[in-house]
């Protein structure tokens, strides 16, 4: 298993904070239709890709994340200049939004526990 760099460890935080520094002060959070929470940052070695993980507040179904995502990806550009703007690193990570299922699979466990506990 290959372990982050204390590069990519230090620029993931910042990238997080100005992306959701761009929502609320730009209209990139007009564009989404529901509120999302974004639980992870995860930046490529050579710090030129950033993954967004992201989770909607409100229940979504699967083709409703999968839209969700395609939207956002339409606003990564928006996105891209706002980091470039604020980043002081040498290339300034090309975002991708990629809805969060992890919490969903937990719950789903979660039931799954429950259920056979009590049986």
């Amino acid at each position: 298993m290959k372990t982050e760099s204390q590069r990519q460890k230090r620029v993931a935080p910042q990238v997080k904070e100005l992306v959701a520094e761009a929502f609320y002060t730009t209209n990139l959070g007009s564009v989404c239709p529901v509120r999302v929470t974004l639980s992870e940052v995860k930046v490529s070695k050579d710090l030129k890709l950033a993954y967004i993980y992201f989770m909607a507040l409100e229940g979504t179904s699967i083709k409703e994340q999968q839209e969700l995502a395609a939207l956002l990806n339409t606003c990564a550009k928006e996105v891209n200049t706002y980091i470039a703007k604020r980043l002081t690193t040498k290339y300034t990570p090309k975002v991708r939004f990629i809805y969060d299922e992890a919490y969903e699979a937990a719950n789903k466990i979660d039931t799954l526990l429950k259920t056979t506990n009590e049986g």
